[in-house]
């Protein structure tokens, strides 16, 4: 029985053992990024959903993460050193370089593998294994775009920190048009800002200057999400979104448009805009997988933190291959520390963001997108190898598809058409370029307004004031007192005026009351109380009319509110409206909100968004039909009609 027992207890042993032996053992990665901007909120959900994806029976990932809220070198530093402390085997990292190359220092020596994912010139560190997105390759894909246009001034736009994290980048720039024989006519640099209140009194002073200068083509190199807001909405205040400007962004800015930047704010300061980001193909399974676990994990973190869209950019697919990256190279070491840093740097493999080489530059493949309405289209493709392409045409490009530039939203014309069929509006502008057929309905601009609903019971004493009331019962009551002094003196008067005082009384107001209505002149004596009689009609007849209309303007007009100065109105902001009201009524462009659906007017109207709202005429009847509580208030400005149209001439 003994025996028997001894048995059992070596066979557990041994199967804990094997157990054991096959159980995976932990790798700790440690990760130091800021999180103040959406691309580091993508960044760090980005490597947690990688670190779950990438547990294996074999390893088990785990994911330690310190979010530092400032650009201090020594804090950064500072929380890499504790995270090795706890155990972390490898560092991912955001930041500035001085935090970069503090936390590499801090790798180095510990002989611990850190790996960036800030965008940046290439940079020799031991230790340090850079996975961002090569700036080398965006300055080229810029340089690409400005020579395919003939430019030859640009103006350079960025934001940079105390420690010239993008001038790096910008001098790579410099050279590279240069190269290409165009001259950078002015860089306007901005330092990083925390208040809005400050930056956009510096942006305003700035753009300013850059007013004067002789370019109007503007590269921007990088700009944080808060900058980017104030920016191009001053930009498009002063007037320096106009028709003839390029603007060019990179994709700290691109990848924006799908997230942090609303649409009413893309179709109102940034149509036209020309944004390249590096090309992700999001129709793999791998990429529809990582999406759909990002989206759980980010509205999970931060749906209470104003964020309201979740898809992930570029900059979170590239972290979760900076991830994949170091899963690899883990692997590979296989629990040999010497060989992590060195396997890390070997890295070689087909992420979601493309080929991953950290050791050599690999032929980044960006896509060129051009914002048009609430949001934006994609125009081509661009690569070193290759230049402008698009990939369902077998040739390359020599430059990219029609691009709609800022100020041409109204001219457009769409590519292989050669007749619109539609409600077109006939304009100035647009029939400087287009032929129209003769209008087939009559067209204008009508402002809507909501219509008041009062209480009534004390409408009919609003058409005249308090002291106009005073005046007709004073003139009403002295003109009671003259008839009947003179009536009651006059042997001839009616024998109502020789009874009793309130049978005298009674017939004074009879008479003066039913003077509009009736004939009393067999019953009135004096020939005085006559004159004063017709005196009194001749002032009813006046006050009655005056009392009808004002009436009737107060059951009328005067229930729509009226439109005030510093009110806001709405309109269609992908139509020519949004520049009628601007350039022809003179609206301030901070004083327009852009309207896309039809639907959504009342409701602007009901949560104070707008107190009016601008609307073509011929769809003025179904909004109202489905809307009782509105009204066209004032005159309607007419315009030429809708009617056909066909090409006049190729626009550029």
């Amino acid at each position: 029985m003994e025996s028997n027992k001894t048995q059992c207890l070596f066979c557990l042993l041994f199967l804990l053992a094997w157990v054991s032996r096959g159980t995976g053992y932990t790798f700790s990665i440690g990760a130091v990024l800021d999180t103040r901007s959406r691309i580091g909120k993508e960044q760090i959900v980005a490597l947690a959903v990688a670190a779950r994806s990438f547990n294996t029976s074999s390893q088990v990932l785990l994911l330690n993460t310190t979010e530092v809220q400032s650009t201090d070198p020594l804090h950064a530093a500072s929380s890499a050193e504790q995270l090795i402390q706890q155990g972390a085997q490898v560092i991912i990292s955001t930041g500035t370089w001085p935090q970069i190359l503090g936390i590499s220092d801090v790798g180095k020596q510990q002989q611990i593998p850190t790996t960036s994912l800030t965008p940046s010139v290439f940079l020799n560190k031991p230790f340090l294994v850079q996975m961002s997105y090569p700036d080398s390759d965006l300055v080229n894909c810029f340089t690409a775009i400005v020579k395919s246009y003939k430019w030859r001034r640009v103006i350079t736009v960025y934001e940079d920190d105390d420690y010239g994290t993008v001038s790096g980048t910008a001098l790579l720039l410099s050279h590279a048009l240069q190269d290409v024989g165009v001259q950078i006519d002015y860089s306007l640099v901005f330092p990083t800002m925390d208040l809005e209140s400050y930056a956009s009194t510096i942006i305003e002073d700035e753009l300013n200057h850059m007013k004067e200068r002789r370019s109007t083509v503007y590269i921007i190199l990088r700009m944080s999400e808060n900058l980017v807001k104030s920016f191009f909405k001053e930009a498009t205040e002063l007037g320096i979104m106009h028709n003839g400007s390029a603007w060019i962004c990179g994709p700290d800015i691109t990848t924006l448009l799908d997230s942090s930047l609303n649409s009413s704010f893309v179709s109102n300061y940034m149509q036209g805009v020309v944004g390249v980001q590096p090309y992700v193909n999001e129709s793999t399974t791998e990429y529809v997988e990582f999406s759909n676990s990002f989206q759980q994990a980010f509205k999970s973190k931060y749906e209470n933190n104003n964020e309201t869209t979740f898809n992930p950019g570029v900059y979170a697919v590239r972290a979760y291959d900076a991830m994949h990256a170091v899963t690899l190279a883990a692997n590979k070491a296989n629990r040999n520390k010497s060989l992590l840093a060195k396997s890390m740097i070997e890295s070689n493999f087909t992420g979601l963001s493309g080929l991953v080489t950290p050791l050599k530059n690999n032929d980044l493949i960006f896509q060129v997108i051009n914002v048009v309405g609430k949001s934006y289209k994609e125009i081509g493709f661009w690569s070193n190898s290759s230049g402008f392409y698009n990939p369902n045409a077998s040739s390359s490009l020599e430059k990219l598809n029609v691009v709609l530039w800022p100020g041409e939203g109204t001219n457009a014309w769409p590519a292989g058409v050669d007749i619109v069929v539609g409600d077109v509006t006939i304009t100035s502008s647009r029939a400087e370029n287009l032929s129209f057929t003769e209008p087939f309905i009559a067209s204008g601009i009508s402002k809507i307004v909501p219509i008041k609903r009062e209480n009534v019971g004390w409408t009919l004493l609003k058409p005249f004031t308090p002291n106009l009331w005073m005046t007709i019962f004073v003139l009403l009551f002295y003109n009671f007192c003259v008839i009947w002094f003179l009536e009651k003196n006059e042997e001839t008067s009616d024998d109502y005026f020789r009874g009793p005082w309130y049978t005298q009384f009674g017939a004074t107001f009879w008479i003066i009351g039913n003077t509009l209505f009736q004939s009393y002149g067999d019953k009135i004596g004096s020939f005085y109380s006559k004159t004063v009689i017709i005196s009194w009609l001749v002032v009813v007849l006046i006050v009655s009319n005056c009392f009808t209309a004002n009436l009737s303007s107060i059951l009328v007009a005067n229930q729509l509110k009226p439109v005030v100065d510093t009110s806001k109105i709405g309109c269609d902001g992908d139509s020519f409206v949004l520049k009628y009201l601007e350039k022809t009524l003179k609206f301030q462009n901070n004083k327009i909100v852009s309207i896309g659906d039809p639907n959504e007017y009342s409701d602007a109207f009901e949560n104070g968004t707008i107190t009016a709202a601008y609307i073509e005429s011929p769809y003025v009847p179904e909004f109202l039909s489905k809307n009782k509580d509105y009204a066209v208030y004032g005159e309607t400005q007419m315009l030429g009609g809708f009617a056909f149209v066909s090409k006049l001439s190729f626009l550029n």
